[in-house]
């Protein structure tokens, strides 16, 4: 495993929840800026298009389809992008979901359906990537969370 710390090698930048919105946004703008982007979603066509998109960019997005929700794919593709690419200098956990419900048609698999994608997901993110950020010295972690975390909707 390389790191990428203190050379003149362009910015490794994981982003999970790529294919749209914030995530879709924050890849174009960081690989506009020179950085190589690994961009992660469930929707392989879409990161494809996010891919090509930035062909013209002074750095890359390459696609790595993945759903959080697969523990093992997600210490797989983490494994993956260090043994290729060397450091991850930012993981952007940004993927999540919010499926609205009003009070009179609750149901309990639903809340489930979102926790297990905006917490669970997120943790078996997290899990792998510090402790190979731990081991090799270098990297970063955001987490993008919603806003209801504040104000619910």
């Amino acid at each position: 495993m390389t790191s990428n710390k203190g050379s003149d090698k362009p910015k490794i930048i994981w982003i999970t929840g790529a294919s749209q919105g914030i995530g879709e946004a924050l890849a174009l703008l960081m690989a506009n800026q020179g950085m190589t982007v690994i961009a992660s979603a469930r929707s392989q066509e879409k990161l494809e298009q996010l891919s090509a998109r930035a062909e013209n960019l002074s750095g890359e997005i390459i696609s790595k389809p993945l759903d959080i929700l697969d523990r093992l794919s997600v210490e797989s593709t983490i494994k993956s992008i260090v043994e290729n690419h060397g450091c991850i200098d930012l993981a952007v956990l940004n993927a999540g979901t919010f499926i609205p419900m009003d009070g009179k048609e609750f149901r309990a698999d639903t809340v489930k359906q979102q926790l297990d994608l905006n917490v669970m997901g997120t943790s078996y993110c997290l899990e792998p990537l510090i402790e190979i950020m731990k081991g090799q010295g270098c990297g970063q972690i955001a987490i993008n969370a919603s806003l209801s975390g504040y104000r619910g909707l």
